[in-house]
């Protein structure tokens, strides 16, 4: 094992897990693109094309960019990267991108792209896929008190360290 010229790095188990705590809301919406109850300010899914409209709206463009440099041609994302947590002022997303890859791998979606990233936690939010199976789970944080914005933040890395 280990490295060096001519040797590639070999990783015998995954050693990072990524935390993306953006500053403020995530805008991701349950309903379909264009259904009511949708806002025009919230990532969804397109009901007729499964495109991803809203992605700048909602706060995952930057998301996506974050998750695709961690993509690995061939095994779907590097090894040595377990999983990204994403963290906003009323919501996380977990992402186990082992998990969500073998799902997209399912789902003929093995590209890293917005319907893989975003669409998978819209479709989390709408019952239609099991978390476990996908590798995406999705949860709604409590408002924390105005004096302190962050903490319902810090409750969840507590809770999950």
């Amino acid at each position: 094992a280990g490295y060096g010229k001519g040797r590639p790095v070999r990783w015998d188990h995954p050693r990072f897990h990524i935390i993306y705590w953006n500053n403020g809301p995530l805008y991701l919406s349950p309903h379909r693109w264009g259904d009511p109850g949708c806002s025009a300010q919230a990532t969804a899914e397109c009901g007729a094309c499964r495109a991803v409209s809203g992605i700048t709206h909602g706060r995952f463009d930057c998301v996506h960019s974050c998750i695709r440099l961690l993509g690995k041609e061939g095994s779907g994302y590097r090894e040595e990267v377990r999983s990204m947590v994403v963290l906003g002022s009323n919501m996380c997303v977990e992402y186990d991108l082992r998990a969500m890859y073998s799902f997209q791998k399912l789902e003929s979606q093995v590209c890293i792209t917005e319907q893989a990233i975003a669409a998978i936690p819209c479709r989390v939010l709408r019952g239609e896929v099991d978390p476990g199976q996908c590798g995406v789970r999705v949860g709604n944080l409590p408002p924390a008190p105005a004096q302190r914005p962050s903490s319902m933040m810090l409750r969840f890395l507590q809770s999950h360290c």
